[in-house]
């Protein structure tokens, strides 16, 4: 399991942010506090420097907390490539041999298939009376920007396996070893994570705290882990050799939602049955000031989808 790490540290993402709204302050305040006349022409002058600040906010931000490398596997594309996501069919194998006789050639078979994906982007416009006063500061803007993006992406994705993995037998062959369970019961989580690491290894359940938390404190066997590279992505503890994470932050009170269902746990081992393909668009961002309306705005353009290539490698438990 890797995690996409970004070039910024915690400190230097707040660092860059203060610098960001700085900038801010510089070009709306004039000496001593006053209003500066040409704040407008002064934000369009540096408005390549907020460009480049408000976006690595937004990709680092995004980074630092995005927990999806648990889910899936990650690539990255150009824009109007078609990649196809190859998978080996076929396996090879040892043949008796009569003396004398002509060797019996085998070839592997791979299937492909298409890793789909679908443009999306957040924009958001602010007036500059609001920055001039401080009840909004562009790295306000620039945070939002980012958790939008991560919980579209922590959305998609769960959804992804969600639609993908049926209520049919696993590859174990034991009666009762299935793809999808009915209650959040001791029995099936341990036939969901025994599953898994028949076939994998390093199993990780993941899910909502009100799910998972109140769940797997009672089963024998689960104890509290901290592991530094979870630390920013949800609250880990370990239950018979996997690890259970509870997503952070997963309620955003201004959408008035969570990004994950509250009757759904995922468990997925290291090595996973999904790759998720990003294209890279940063091309497309931008920053404008509207001097008509002294309108202040910043977009943020990506593209990403998810292919479920082998369901097998996951096991859903529904309440």
């Amino acid at each position: 399991m890797e995690f996409k790490t970004g070039k910024w540290t915690r400190e230097k993402l707040e660092t860059a942010k203060q610098e960001l709204d700085a900038i801010f302050a510089e070009a709306v305040k004039g000496p001593g506090g006053s209003f500066n006349r040409k704040s407008v022409q002064a934000i369009q002058e540096a408005r390549f420097d907020i460009a480049d600040l408000i976006i690595n906010i937004v990709e680092e931000t995004f980074l630092l907390t995005d927990p999806t490398a648990l889910l899936v596997d990650s690539t990255t594309g150009n824009l109007g490539d078609i990649e196809l996501y190859r998978e080996q069919s076929s396996a090879l194998r040892m043949v008796n041999r009569a003396i004398g006789s002509k060797p019996i050639s085998q070839r592997l078979q791979f299937n492909e298939r298409n890793i789909v994906t679908a443009q999306k982007e957040v924009a958001v416009e602010v007036p500059l009376e609001k920055v001039a006063s401080g009840s909004v500061t562009p790295s306000q803007m620039a945070t939002n920007m980012a958790i939008a993006i991560q919980r579209d992406r922590i959305s998609t994705t769960v959804q992804a396996i969600d639609d993908a993995v049926s209520a049919t037998p696993d590859r174990t062959g034991l009666s009762g070893w299935n793809l999808r369970y009915t209650g959040f019961t001791q029995p099936n989580f341990d036939k969901a994570i025994d599953g898994i690491m028949d076939e994998s290894e390093s199993p990780t359940v993941f899910g909502r705290h009100s799910v998972l938390a109140p769940t797997i404190r009672a089963f024998t066997g689960f104890g509290l882990e901290n592991l530094d590279i979870l630390t920013e992505r949800g609250i880990i503890g370990s239950y018979h050799g996997a690890g259970i994470l509870t997503v952070k932050d997963q309620y955003n009170k201004y959408v008035g939602s969570h990004v994950i269902r509250n009757d759904r746990a995922y468990v997925v081992g290291g090595t996973k049955g999904a790759i998720s393909k990003t294209v890279d668009v940063g091309f497309l961002d931008y920053v404008t000031v509207d001097e008509r309306t002294a309108t202040f705005a910043a977009g943020r353009r990506v593209e990403y989808g998810t292919l479920v290539w082998d369901p097998l490698r996951y096991r859903v438990i529904t309440a």
